[in-house]
């Protein structure tokens, strides 16, 4: 499966677009996967907002292990700029969560194998 064909056959807002969904996909699936569980409950949003400045493409919540996991996907950053992006999550506090992980994930250091991107996920999760 290969998304170069996808993404030359539609323009090229639509390709990037196209990719960061499947990259979304790829991460919710991943997830569920490692919280499957009939004891555990999980919260995931899509284009989650923290107080109307900051905004993620995914937000994950796991209440019995106390955890937070903020992904947010861009295109063509700089080191410095994704730094920044972390460091405004980081300012966000949860009250009743211990562990906050925070992943900016540049769409330009995924191939456009769907099953690459699934390994480079699973290292990552």
């Amino acid at each position: 499966m290969n998304l170069k064909d996808l993404i030359n056959n539609r323009n090229r807002e639509e390709g990037n677009t196209l990719k960061r969904e499947i990259i979304k996909t790829v991460i919710v699936v991943n997830l569920l996967i490692k919280n499957k569980s009939q004891h555990k409950w999980i919260n995931i949003h899509n284009n989650f907002r923290f107080f109307r400045e900051k905004e993620c493409d995914l937000y994950f919540e796991n209440p019995k292990e106390k955890e937070v996991m903020i992904f947010k996907i861009v295109k063509r950053k700089g080191k410095e700029k994704i730094k920044e992006i972390e460091e405004s999550f980081e300012s966000i506090e949860f009250e009743f969560f211990n562990n906050k992980k925070i992943f900016v994930l540049d769409m330009d250091n995924f191939s456009d194998n769907i099953l690459e991107i699934n390994e480079k996920i699973k290292r990552l999760i």
